[in-house]
């Protein structure tokens, strides 16, 4: 699940900011980097990506423990899909 930090700042630019959560017997916040806004969110074997709209894309292998960042940026996120 994703959460802004409060109205109007899901959707303002390069000052977006929000957060990643996961269940596990509870909601837990993902260690996801808080300066900018998990726009996209994508799984594939094993792995989570996060597209963020300052243009990174993030890499976890861990369930969101750890992110390492794509050497890839993109001008703007709005939606995200892997083929397998």
């Amino acid at each position: 699940m994703s959460a802004a930090s409060g109205p109007m700042t899901a959707h303002s630019g390069d000052s977006a900011r929000g957060r990643l959560y996961r269940w596990d017997d509870g909601w837990e916040r993902l260690a996801v980097p808080p300066d900018s806004m998990p726009y996209a969110l994508a799984a594939t074997d094993g792995e989570l990506l996060a597209g963020m709209a300052d243009g990174r894309i993030l890499r976890s292998a861990d369930r969101g423990e750890r992110w390492d960042e794509i050497p890839a940026r993109v001008d703007s996120i709005v939606a995200m899909a892997v083929a397998g």
